[in-house]
């Protein structure tokens, strides 16, 4: 259960790696409310962030660690710009679907892995 004194490896929609660090946060369609804490920097090893189809407001945080490769926040209720430091190693960010705004001056020319972008249904 999520919260609970047990490991977060136990928790559902996490998977961890051999040394207990969480690599995955895979919660799509889980009714999710709320914001994306700035506290999910805390998981120093995550590789990937799937938090499609919920209904996630407020905006993309700003600081997510450099391990990160898979975005998926699409289909949520974000609002705001797309954070220019987004790290390196992205290769997949999906953030169609939400309230975005602004333009990708900043962002796209420092993500040089890119192979999957979707932005589409935006503002």
């Amino acid at each position: 259960p999520w919260l609970s004194k047990e490991s977060e490896c136990a928790w559902a929609g996490i998977s961890c790696n051999a040394r207990s660090e969480v690599r995955n946060m895979e919660l799509p369609d889980n009714n999710l409310r709320g914001s994306i804490p700035d506290e999910i920097q805390v998981f120093s090893s995550l590789d990937i962030i799937g938090l499609e189809d919920n209904k996630i407001g407020g905006t993309i945080p700003d600081m997510f660690n450099e391990s990160l490769i898979r975005l998926r926040l699409n289909n949520n209720r974000l609002t705001g710009e797309i954070p220019s430091s987004l790290p390196s190693r992205l290769i997949a960010l999906y953030l169609n679907s939400n309230e975005l705004e602004g333009t990708l001056d900043g962002v796209i020319g420092s993500l040089s892995n890119m192979r999957q972008l979707q932005l589409n249904d935006n503002q």
